[in-house]
C-alpha cells in the first residue's frame, strides 16, 4: 500500500484529492503552486494499491496522467473508480481538473470519445494552445494570453468531446487541448511537468523506441527553452483552478447532492 501523502496546511484552505495514475508522472511544480495558491492537498496512487475513493470528501479533484491507454479497464481497473468520482463530482459541483490522461478519462466518462494511438502521431515537446471565443468569460483562462505555450506529452487523444462540454482551447495538431464540462476542466497537455520530468518520460520512451532518438532530444531541448513561459502560464492555470474552489464553497455543494 503506498503512503498518503499530504501538504499539511491550516483546515480553511480549500482541499483537492489528486489522483496519480502513474508513478512517473507526479504531481510536479504543482504541488508546489497548489499549496502556495492556497490549497491542502492529498495524493493517492491507485498503482501502488491505494482505493480510489467512491465519493469526494474534498473540495475539488485533480487527475493526472499516466503511460496507460484510458481504455486499459482490464489490466487497470480502478480507472474505471476514477471515470465514477468524476461523475460524483460532477453531481457535487465540485471543481476538477483532469491532466493528460486524466481529462482523457473525464472525456470517457461522460461518454465522449478517445483514440488510443491517435492517427496524427505524438504529441511530444511544445504546444501552442489557441483559445476559443467561448473561453472568454471561463474563469480558468483568466490572466492567460491569447496564445501560450504548454509542455506536451502524449499518444493517444481526444477525438470527440462530451455531449454538453465546451471547447475552450484548441492546438494545430490536436483541436482538443483544454475543454470544460460543468465544473471539471480536461487539459490535453502537461501544466505540472518540469524540464526534468519531461526528460524522464522521453528517456523511458526512447528505450522501446530507439529510432525516435533524435525527435526526444530536439523535443527536449525545445522544452527547456521555452520552460521560463511555460512555467508561468502553468502557475497561472494553478492559481485559476484553486481560486474555482475558492469561489465554490464545501458546504453548498455538499448541499446539492440527492
Amino acid at each position: 500500500m503506498a503512503m498518503r501523502t499530504v501538504h499539511n496546511a491550516a483546515s480553511t484552505r480549500a482541499s483537492i484529492l489528486v489522483i496519480q495514475p502513474d508513478e512517473q508522472v507526479p504531481l510536479g511544480r504543482f504541488a508546489d503552486w497548489l499549496t502556495q495558491y492556497g490549497a491542502e492537498v492529498t495524493v493517492i496512487q491507485p498503482f501502488a494499491g491505494d482505493d480510489v475513493p467512491s465519493e469526494l470528501h474534498t473540495d475539488g479533484l485533480i487527475v493526472l496522467g499516466g503511460a496507460m491507454s484510458a481504455h486499459c479497464l482490464e489490466q487497470f481497473p480502478w480507472l474505471a473508480d476514477i471515470k465514477a468520482l468524476y461523475q460524483r463530482a460532477a453531481e457535487a459541483h465540485a471543481p476538477a481538473l483532469g491532466i493528460c490522461l486524466g481529462a482523457q478519462l473525464l472525456t470517457l466518462a461522460f461518454d465522449g470519445e478517445v483514440t488510443s494511438n491517435a492517427p496524427v502521431g505524438p504529441e511530444i515537446g511544445v504546444v501552442d494552445i489557441a483559445w476559443t471565443p467561448d473561453s472568454a468569460d471561463d474563469a480558468i483562462t483568466k490572466g492567460l494570453p491569447e496564445s501560450f505555450r504548454a509542455t506536451s506529452f502524449h499518444y493517444d487523444g481526444i477525438s470527440a468531446l462530451p455531449k454538453g462540454a465546451v471547447l475552450l482551447g484548441r492546438g494545430d495538431r490536436y483541436e482538443h487541448q483544454v475543454f470544460r464540462i460543468g465544473h471539471a476542466v480536461g487539459v490535453q497537455f502537461h501544466p505540472e511537468a518540469t524540464p526534468e520530468l519531461f526528460r524522464s518520460w522521453c528517456a523511458a520512451d526512447v528505450i522501446q523506441k530507439p529510432e525516435l532518438a533524435e525527435f526526444f532530444e530536439q523535443s527536449m531541448q525545445l522544452v527547456e527553452r521555452n520552460d521560463d513561459e511555460i512555467a508561468m502560464h502553468a502557475a497561472t492555470l494553478a492559481r485559476n483552478f484553486v481560486a474555482a474552489l475558492q469561489a465554490a464553497p464545501r458546504m453548498q455543494r455538499h448541499e446539492a447532492l440527492p
